[in-house]
């Protein structure tokens, strides 16, 4: 993955750069129980099986996509 444009950023108004985070046990808790209490909310886009894997991967990489796209494992 290539650094954002900061010329093309400038260009619109706005700036552009790459966030990183560490996500362990601990956050991932929290973030279910937030979900698990109604604090939080996930949109999800689309829900699709395991075997539609490319599909979802190129939603996904389409830009078109409105929330989490889910895999169904079972």
């Amino acid at each position: 993955m290539s650094p954002p444009d900061e010329a093309l950023a400038t260009a619109h108004g706005v700036s552009a750069g790459f966030v990183f985070h560490h996500t362990d046990a601990t956050r991932l808790g929290l973030i279910a129980g937030l979900c698990d209490a109604e604090i939080l909310t996930v949109v999800v886009d689309r829900e699709l099986s395991l075997g539609e894997l490319e599909a979802a991967l190129g939603h996904v990489a389409s830009g078109h996509a409105r929330g989490k796209v889910l895999l169904r494992l079972a």
